[in-house]
């Protein structure tokens, strides 16, 4: 007999995706003894839309990040097992069946999955972050690190409730906190690649961007404060993200960078300089460009490919402000005798 399981899906303005998160989940081969719906002081129509399914709603007005909403739920939860699934993502049919198998391992702590590559009614920039996150994920040790906020279960004894980054763009980051956290108490996280949700998520060029700046931003914040755990690990990759991406991300910032001041100083050597750097910068996601060339087609693996090193620059900015804006929150934390 299979355990019983909640189900916790954190929903602020997501009148336009939760219906089909929650269709997603109603047709799956086993169903959870309970759907929690967090509202989150929503401005639109998400409770009256999660109304229409089989769900119980949770009324807060936290607006500090998903994380806050999932701990709201998961103190409400009445399962052994609670399953996080963000209110923008479907899950497939079989997505529980293989967590609670996934849960008969009683050394096992935690489950995450990763976004499918492809989802129905995607722009170029919608397919792109689709595309990314899936390769990037698949890249992944299956012990894993941290956590993905799109889909991941723990055990309730296990969760750690904690006050995640929130600043200065909201809790964005804190579903890897909460890996670190769980592998710095000696919990397993287990990355099944073959648990994969649908993103429902449209982003525009400037969206990603944003996206795309806020999250290296956190990350770098995140990585000062978790250092300790960071340094003892030994590993090449900080949550999901390894050295070799951080550093074609930095080299991606500098070609931009080299570019603009080139052509600002109408310098060939400067100019020549940055054609290296692009050129780098391509050969690190060759793997990524022939992935997307295959399941897609030429023309949209040509789009990728001048898309990578604008996103690259802008993931680099938030890398550097992020650093810059944790190391002041360090000096600031000294010299009032704050500890970490």
């Amino acid at each position: 007999m299979l355990p019983e399981f909640s189900v916790i899906i954190p929903a602020r303005n997501a009148a336009k995706t939760i219906a089909a998160c929650l269709q997603a989940i109603d047709a799956s081969s086993v169903l959870p003894s309970e759907v929690l719906v967090v509202n989150d002081g929503s401005s639109d129509a998400t409770k009256d839309c999660a109304s229409a399914y089989p769900c119980r709603i949770v009324d807060v007005c936290l607006q500090r990040g998903p994380m806050e909403a999932r701990y709201e739920g998961a103190r409400k939860a009445k399962s052994d097992i609670l399953v996080f699934i963000d209110a923008d993502v479907c899950v497939s049919p079989g997505s529980f069946e293989k967590i609670l198998d996934h849960f008969k391992d009683a050394g096992l702590s935690a489950v995450t999955g990763l976004l499918a590559p492809t989802a129905p009614d995607e722009n170029f920039f919608s397919a792109y972050k689709n595309e990314y996150m899936n390769f990037i994920f698949k890249r992944q040790p299956r012990e894993s690190l941290f956590l993905y906020g799109s889909l991941w279960a723990i055990r309730a004894g296990d969760m750690i409730y904690f006050d995640a980054i929130s600043k200065p763009f909201g809790s964005l980051v804190s579903d890897s906190e909460m890996g670190f956290r769980l592998r710095m108490s000696g919990k397993r996280i287990l990355l099944d690649k073959t648990l994969a949700v649908t993103h429902l998520k449209k982003y525009q060029w400037y969206s990603l961007l944003q996206n795309d700046f806020k999250i290296p931003f956190l990350f770098s914040v995140m990585l000062l404060r978790y250092r300790a755990m960071f340094s003892k690990t030994r590993r090449r990759r900080f949550s999901h993200a390894s050295t070799g991406q951080a550093l074609a991300t930095v080299l991606s910032g500098t070609a931009v960078a080299t570019l603009i001041l080139g052509c600002a100083l109408v310098s060939g050597p400067l100019m020549v300089l940055a054609l290296w750097q692009f050129f780098a910068v391509f050969l690190y996601w060759i793997p990524f460009l022939k992935q997307v060339y295959g399941a897609r087609d030429a023309g949209w693996a040509l789009k990728a490919a001048a898309w990578i090193p604008l996103d690259g620059a802008v993931m680099c900015a938030g890398m550097m402000s992020g650093f810059v804006y944790g190391l002041a929150g360090l000096f600031a934390e000294n010299g009032t005798g704050c500890t970490q």
